[in-house]
C-alpha cells in the first residue's frame, strides 16, 4: 500500500484566515506590555511563519523575548485559533475534501502529520470530520516537537510500503530527502522562494494534487 504523508496547515487547511487574526492579537499583547511598538502587519509577513513548531516561530520572530512572554503570547495565539476555528472561520482548501475523497477510495493510505499541537489537531478533526480520509495522526508536540524527519522513524514503524510526502514547507522536503521519499511541494501555501526545490514535483493550485499523485505511482 502507498502511504500519503500530508502536511496541514498551507497543504490541506488555508490557515491564513485563523492565523493572521491570531498572530495580530498577540502582538497586541507584546505592545501592551512594552515589548514592541504598535505597526501594521501584511498577511505575508506573518504566513511565513506558518508550518514552524512553537519554538522555531518565536525564535525567529522574537529571540530578545523572555521565555514566559513568548509562552504567553504562543498561548495567545493557540487559544485564538481554537476559537475561530469552532465559530466556523477555518477553511480548507477549494476541493481538498473532494481530492482526500478520491485518494481513499483508490486505496491510499493518509497520514497527517504537522507541527502542531494535539488540541489543534483534534479542534481541525472534529471540525472538518477528518477521520473519513486519515488513518493516523502526528503532532510534533508528542515528540516535544522534534523535527518531522525524527517523527518519520516513529511512524514508518507503524505503517509498511511506500510514502509520497506532500507538503508546503522546507520541513516536509527535508523529511522526504534525508529518508529517500517521493514528495510533492505545494507551491500555493506558505513557502518562501526556494523552499521547495528539491521536491520532485511542486504544484500551485490544490487541483494538481491528484493528478500528480497519480503521476508519481506511474
Amino acid at each position: 500500500m502507498t502511504n500519503i504523508i500530508f502536511d496541514y496547515d498551507g497543504t490541506l487547511h488555508e490557515t491564513s484566515y485563523i492565523y493572521y487574526p491570531a498572530f495580530l492579537s498577540a502582538y497586541k499583547y507584546l505592545v501592551e506590555s512594552g515589548y514592541r511598538q504598535n505597526r501594521n502587519f501584511e498577511v505575508k509577513e506573518v504566513t511565513k511563519w506558518l508550518g514552524y513548531n512553537k519554538y522555531e516561530m518565536w525564535e525567529s520572530f522574537g529571540p530578545d523575548l523572555p521565555k514566559e512572554v513568548k509562552d504567553h503570547a504562543s498561548d495567545i495565539i493557540g487559544e485564538e485559533m481554537i476559537h475561530l476555528i469552532k465559530n466556523g472561520t477555518a477553511k480548507l482548501y477549494p476541493g481538498i475534501e473532494e481530492t482526500l475523497t478520491k485518494l481513499v477510495k483508490d486505496g491510499y493510505r493518509l497520514i497527517f502529520l504537522s507541527n502542531c499541537k494535539n488540541i489543534y489537531m483534534e479542534t481541525h478533526r472534529k471540525n472538518f470530520n477528518l477521520d473519513r480520509f486519515f488513518t493516523d495522526y502526528f503532532c510534533a508536540e508528542d515528540y516535544n516537537f522534534k523535527p518531522k524527519y525524527e517523527i518519520f522513524k516513529d511512524l514508518k514503524s507503524n505503517y509498511q510500503g511506500e510514502y509520497i510526502v506532500v507538503g508546503d514547507r522546507f520541513h516536509d522536503i527535508e523529511m522526504a530527502k534525508k529518508h529517500n521519499l517521493s514528495s510533492i511541494g505545494a507551491g500555493y501555501g506558505y513557502s518562501q522562494d526556494g523552499e521547495l526545490k528539491s521536491a520532485d514535483y511542486i504544484i500551485t493550485s490544490p487541483g494538481d494534487l491528484y493528478p500528480t499523485i497519480k503521476k508519481l505511482k506511474q
